[in-house]
Parts: C-alpha cells; structure tokens; sequence
C-alpha cells in the first residue's frame, strides 16, 4: 500500500481494529484488519491472512505490526480512533486537544 492515506483505529482492552482509506474524495477502503487476544496469545488478521504474535504482546506491538503491515511507503495524512462514548459535547469528528481528552476522561462512567 501506498500514497496518501487516513488510518482509523478502535483500541479495546484486547483488540485493536484498523482501517485504512485512501485520501480521496470517496474515501476508498485500502485495507481492514485486527489483533486480537492482546495480553495473552495475540493474532494479526488481515485480508484473510492471520500471523501470530509474540505470546503475552500488547498494543503497542499490535500497533507495530499494524504499521509493518501498511507499509513505510504508505504516507498517513491523518489518524483516527473512535471513542466509546462522546456524551452530547462530541457528535462527530474531533480534533483531539488537552482539553478534549479531559472533557473525554470526564465522560468515562459513560462508558
């Protein structure tokens, strides 16, 4: 994969999910995956593919291996992560800020 690209993430307490669009009017799908069973025996599953990782890895080595996947050609012009839960103040796309993050922290029991 390559050129311009939007990566969008969904961190759970044992998965991550991503996508990734091109950067395009449309948006197109590039690819979908995600790692499951983070903590104890953790998988990468992509395109119909699955690759083991490291027994007890956590995010940040699915996050790597999300990233090994996509490629160093790949140009990201943005990142993305949904969040459970934005309460009435985030409807929609965010910028996230310091004090968006502590709003967000603020609206956990929500969650």
């Amino acid at each position: 994969m390559s050129g311009p690209s939007l990566l969008v993430l969904n961190a759970g307490s044992s998965s991550l999910k991503f996508c990734l669009y091109g950067d395009e009017a449309a948006l197109p799908l590039l690819a979908k995956g995600q790692v499951e069973k983070i903590g104890t025996v953790p998988f990468f599953k992509i395109d119909g593919e699955e690759k083991k990782l490291a027994e007890g890895s956590g995010h940040a080595v699915a996050l790597a291996a999300i990233l090994d996947r996509i490629g160093s050609d790949t140009q990201l012009t943005g990142v993305a992560h949904r969040v459970v839960h934005g309460g009435t103040a985030f409807t929609g796309p965010t910028r996230v800020t310091a004090s968006v993050v502590e709003a967000l922290a603020a609206l956990a029991p929500l969650a």
